[in-house]
């Protein structure tokens, strides 16, 4: 049984906290964060009932963002689009470069790129706001997320954090949703 050998058990209740200083969950049984199993190990947790439920949206980030920013794109096909921009035709690379300027920092040379330039432009807004505060708020619910909580940080840092907290609201509304709609 894959599950007793990676848990010692073959029963067990996780540990789902919403209350953490980001927003972002955490998911744990035994020490052990259930959202970031790897696959291999992820066979060996079954649910007592019938199924489990996966929501995997495409690009989910680039268009959290791209509401938090205001910004509209001329396709559904967001790594399309920034192949395009970044002029490669590379899909993984394109990926990987997007990412990179959301979870890193705006490199100079993709500045020039709308979607970036306000991207970067809300981010010193947001870190402006939250050295002025204290604090910034949590889009969806207006928790406050701050200072007193969290460690040393940068724009960009905290910029993930947001939009963490945004992605778990965000889901925890659709779910609510969604029961609402079976019920």
């Amino acid at each position: 049984n894959l599950s007793k050998a990676i848990f010692d058990t073959t029963t067990g209740y996780q540990n789902y906290n919403i209350a953490t200083a980001t927003g972002r969950p955490s998911n744990a049984f035994g020490g052990i964060n259930l959202a970031a199993l790897p696959p291999e190990k992820r066979v060996g947790v079954l649910p007592t009932q019938e199924k489990f439920v996966l929501f995997d949206y495409s690009s989910y980030h680039v268009f959290l963002i791209a509401q938090l920013i205001e910004y509209t794109f001329p396709t559904d096909d967001i790594h399309d689009y920034f192949m395009y921009k970044y002029q490669i035709d590379n899909r993984d690379e394109s990926k990987k470069i997007t990412f990179r300027q959301l979870y890193g920092g705006v490199e100079k040379k993709y500045k020039h790129i709308n979607f970036f330039k306000l991207v970067d432009k809300f981010c010193t807004s947001l870190y402006q706001e939250y050295n002025h505060k204290g604090y910034i708020k949590s889009v969806v619910y207006h928790r406050p997320i701050s200072k007193k909580n969290l460690g040393d940080m940068n724009k960009y840092k905290l910029f993930n954090y947001l939009l963490q907290c945004y992605e778990t609201e965000r889901n925890i509304q659709v779910i609510l949703d969604l029961n609402q709609y079976l019920y």
